[in-house]
């Protein structure tokens, strides 16, 4: 005999989406009666020209992520999932980039 279950898609229990979990909310509300925001901390020492440039850099690295999303590597394949087939050969780039081609040494610089 079936209990019926939850539907498919219906969501039951459990915390509502977005709500922080007790150890987020217990350091947010630590953090908050020390009146200490770590983000503008953060955006200070970025910004403060004394500290020193590899220290700085860091500190914006991580910022950025709280700006900016993380961006997931892209895979390139060739036909039907293959390798990608090309081929160029140095004549062929030599003369997309300049026009001529290479030939002997004996025959390169003679205009």
């Amino acid at each position: 005999m079936s209990r019926g279950g939850s539907k498919s898609g219906e969501r039951r229990g459990g915390r509502c989406k977005g709500t922080p979990n007790k150890r987020t909310l217990a350091v947010a509300e630590k953090l908050a009666a020390l009146g200490c925001d770590p983000i503008k901390q953060m955006g200070q020492i970025a910004m403060d020209e004394r500290v020193e440039v590899s220290v700085r850099v860091q500190v914006l690295k991580e910022l950025c992520q709280y700006v900016a999303p993380k961006r997931k590597a892209l895979e390139v394949t060739g036909e039907d999932g293959g390798p990608i087939q090309g081929e160029l050969t140095l004549n062929a780039w030599l003369e997309s980039i300049n026009g001529h081609r290479l030939g002997p040494p004996r025959e390169r610089n003679k205009s």
